[in-house]
């Protein structure tokens, strides 16, 4: 019977054990992140013994300044600091609401409990302020011209440098500017002359003055915090390369001719044909793709026609692409036309047309510049007839005051022995 009665014995102690030492406490949780920017909850609950009743509570910072201080049930009795408000709570438990995170909130608070009788239990909780990177998100530019990649971090009190990178791969990286307290923001080789990066350690900008196909990655931005965490976040940057259709045909044989739309963009580009009216084509039109080392992609779609086509009917190449709201149209139906020897005719009208990337024409001659090149021509030859005329004049003029000089010395020295005769006879 005593061998029974000892552990249950040896149970009620402990039980008994347990409960004296939790009452008679405020229990509150050791640490707590908070997002900076964002609200946040601190509580505290009190375990009474019996007889004890709670006068006043009380929140105080690491500074021992009080936030806030109340009599329970007694709304009108808050009193505290305008950053902070009393938050629901159960009863015998206290919670404070921090409206708006910010860094001089972290640090340790305190929540005390003023009893009666037994003066004052506390409570301890330290608080962490945290962030998070928030990226600008994806973006997308046309080649050659200029885009931004943005981050921010809301804690920049903590921020040693910023650390801009291009993800190559999964398993490679580049580094792309650096920036650091106190110092100018760097930027490296692969990148320098045609990039900058803002000086800052909350909002920092990433700008690419001339976007190049090669710069189509992914980019990581990274601050690294006093206590050698790295906080980052990722944005894509795609890169459009518009296209500059061109249009040339040939015949092939009597009353065929093979007309050649081309155009080299990234992505590749998508041609289609429109022929008006009865469609006289002979067969559907044949694409051809070749990418090009730089990253762009030559689209050439040929199409065979009958020669009279061209006369009656109006024989459109559409170039559609993404970075385009519509499809840009070239025409072959036009009065100026390239002809090489062999036999290929360069097209120059419709929308948007060149002819410098066909390897089939005189790529000095394009529609914009045959006219003004003929002014041009005219006008120096004008320039050039005006200057010879006037040259010409000033050597004739300087030619003929040298002969009246010369004539007029010539009758000085023929009239001087004369004179000289003359004032002799005269004194004799």
């Amino acid at each position: 019977m005593l061998e029974i009665s000892l552990p249950r014995y040896l149970h009620v102690c402990l039980s008994l054990a347990m409960v004296s030492r939790l009452q008679g406490r405020v229990s509150a949780p050791a640490r707590l992140e908070a997002l900076v920017e964002q609200p946040f909850t601190l509580s505290c609950t009190l375990v009474k013994t019996r007889g004890e009743s709670v006068h006043q509570i009380r929140w105080v910072d690491v500074q021992n300044q009080t936030l806030i201080s109340y009599l329970p049930g007694q709304e009108d009795s808050v009193s505290g600091q305008q950053h902070v408000e009393l938050a629901p709570s159960p009863r015998e438990a206290s919670s404070i609401t921090i409206k708006r995170v910010s860094f001089r909130d972290e640090g340790c608070y305190t929540c005390i409990f003023d009893l009666d009788p037994g003066g004052s239990r506390l409570g301890h909780t330290c608080l962490t302020v945290t962030a998070r990177v928030i990226p600008q998100g994806n973006k997308t530019a046309v080649g050659g011209r200029q885009v931004t990649l943005g981050c921010r971090y809301g804690l920049p009190e903590k921020v040693k440098h910023v650390l801009w990178k291009k993800i190559v791969n999964k398993a490679k990286t580049s580094e792309v500017a650096y920036f650091a307290k106190e110092s100018d923001p760097v930027i490296e080789e692969e990148f320098l002359e045609r990039a900058s990066l803002s000086p800052s350690l909350s909002d920092t900008q990433l700008t690419i003055w001339t976007v190049q196909a090669a710069d189509e990655a992914c980019y990581s931005c990274e601050f690294h915090t006093e206590q050698d965490n790295i906080k980052s976040a990722t944005s894509c940057l795609t890169v459009y390369v518009l296209p500059k259709p061109q249009v040339s045909y040939k015949t092939t044989s009597p009353g065929v001719i093979e007309a050649n739309c081309t155009a080299i963009a990234r992505p590749q580009a998508e041609i289609v044909w429109n022929v008006e009216g009865n469609n006289r084509t002979m067969g559907a039109p044949v694409t051809t793709t070749v990418p090009q080392s730089d990253g762009t992609t030559l689209v050439i779609s040929t199409l065979t026609i009958q020669t009279g086509l061209l006369k009656h009917v109006s024989v459109k190449c559409l170039v559609h692409h993404k970075g385009l709201e519509t499809a840009i149209a070239v025409s072959m139906n036009t009065k100026t036309v390239i002809v090489r020897s062999d036999g290929y005719r360069g097209v120059m009208g419709g929308h948007s047309v060149g002819l410098q990337a066909l390897p089939y024409f005189n790529t000095s001659i394009t529609p914009a510049s045959i006219k003004p090149r003929r002014l041009y021509l005219v006008g120096t030859a004008l320039a050039i007839l005006i200057s010879v005329t006037i040259v010409a004049f000033l050597l004739i003029f300087c030619m003929c005051c040298c002969m009246w000089k010369c004539i007029l010395r010539k009758d000085e020295e023929e009239q001087l022995p004369r004179r000289c005769r003359n004032d002799g006879e005269t004194d004799s």
